[in-house]
């Protein structure tokens, strides 16, 4: 399977959110706002899974700068924004072959859809992601990186564990579709804020900022006792190398 961003059934549902993304969001103005910082040259960027391009056409019409977007589906080329700032890459990040450095680089919402057989392998699978995104990172540049964060009543991981153990059953993808899962019978890996933060520490990356969208969506009693969840929240992290 190697690094893909996601299996052929989601694509609709990923186009669909792609579509959604509008320009005042916490996530949009924090990004324009970190990169204004950095206004007086013009930058370019990579945005990895980004399909038909919505968030970085947003990004690009604020701030000078030129940003590639990787991304495999076949479905995202007709629909891909007509920016002149915004160039497609139909491809997996594994064959993506651009010799270049960025001064960013976008994983907005990708990582958890980065998964495999287990949950060893899918650890494993996540840091190689993020490691081969890295290597297209100019030393002083910066990765934005957006997830989903699940935490579980004991402290631990185990919300995320079952997530993924439940979203790859075959035999009850229709329920878990129509609870929700965009990748139901494909299998998600979210994790908790300690989780994710000892995977960035792994790959080598620091923090610079964090800002976590206002508000903690609400979670239904049934929830919180099925998937052993106290709450679960989005975060926006800009790190940079260490």
């Amino acid at each position: 399977m190697g690094n893909r961003l996601r299996d052929k059934q989601s694509d609709s549902m990923f186009i669909f959110c792609s579509k959604q993304r509008v320009p005042i969001t916490y996530d949009t103005l924090a990004t324009i706002g970190f990169l204004k910082l950095e206004e007086g040259k013009e930058l370019f960027g990579l945005d990895i899974g980004g399909g038909i391009g919505t968030f970085s056409e947003i990004i690009s019409e604020n701030i000078d700068c030129k940003i590639d977007i990787i991304d495999p589906s076949k479905s995202v080329i007709n629909k891909f924004s007509k920016s002149k700032n915004l160039k497609l890459h139909s491809t997996h990040l594994e064959d993506f072959k651009v010799k270049k450095k960025y001064d960013f680089i976008f994983i907005n919402l990708v990582l958890h859809h980065i998964i495999d057989k287990d949950f060893k392998t899918t650890y494993n699978k996540q840091i190689n992601f993020l490691t081969q995104s890295l290597k297209y990172l100019k030393p002083e540049g910066k990765i934005f990186i957006q997830e989903n964060y699940y935490e579980s009543f004991f402290g631990n991981d185990w919300t995320g564990k079952l997530i993924y153990f439940l979203t790859k059953l075959k035999f009850i993808e229709k329920l878990t579709r129509k609870l929700g899962a965009n990748t139901a019978g494909e299998g998600v890996r979210f994790r908790s804020h300690k989780s994710w933060e000892e995977i960035f520490r792994k790959c080598g990356m620091k923090n610079i900022i964090e800002i976590t969208v206002p508000g903690v969506w609400n979670l239904s009693l049934l929830e919180k006792f099925f998937l052993l969840c106290c709450k679960r929240y989005q975060t926006l992290k800009i790190l940079t190398l260490k």
